[in-house]
Parts: structure tokens; C-alpha cells; sequence
């Protein structure tokens, strides 16, 4: 299966490379780092999403939103998909 996004470049992503997305290693930097529990300060670091076991059922749901880091909230995407 592909997923087709109609933005100003054509793109198509196929399940595996959205999955693979999901999963992947993000990076904690600049304004986005997180705040240390033991010294109160702000941190770099990197964080995961990890399954512990596969579900019985896979339900997706396109997000189609984007977190906005100034106001530190997520805004509706109005790209059309």
C-alpha cells in the first residue's frame, strides 16, 4: 500500500517506511529538549517508540496535524492527501 500527499512536490509513502518513521529515534535538541528531573535543567537527548509485543489488530490514523514548537500546540494540516 502507498499514501499520496497532494502538497507542491508529488510524494508517496509506503507503509513500512511510515511504520519505520513512527519508530524511529528522535532527537531531544535546541527547543525541544527535555527538562532533567534530577537537576531541573533543560537536556539534549533521544527518545523511542518501542512495541513490547505485535497487537492483534493494526488500526492506523493519519494525524494530520503538525505541532507547532513556538506556541506548543498542534495545528490542523490543511494539505490535501
Amino acid at each position: 500500500q502507498s499514501l499520496t500527499t497532494n502538497d507542491q512536490q508529488q510524494k508517496c509513502f509506503d507503509l513500512q517506511s511510515l511504520i519505520d518513521h513512527a519508530f524511529a529515534w528522535e532527537p531531544l535538541v535546541n527547543e525541544n529538549q527535555f527538562e532533567c528531573d534530577t537537576c531541573q535543567t533543560k537536556q539534549d537527548g533521544s527518545r523511542r517508540m518501542f512495541l513490547t509485543s505485535h497487537p492483534n489488530y493494526l488500526i492506523l490514523l493519519l494525524k494530520r496535524f503538525v505541532h507547532n514548537r513556538l506556541t506548543g500546540k498542534y495545528e490542523k494540516c490543511l494539505d490535501r492527501t
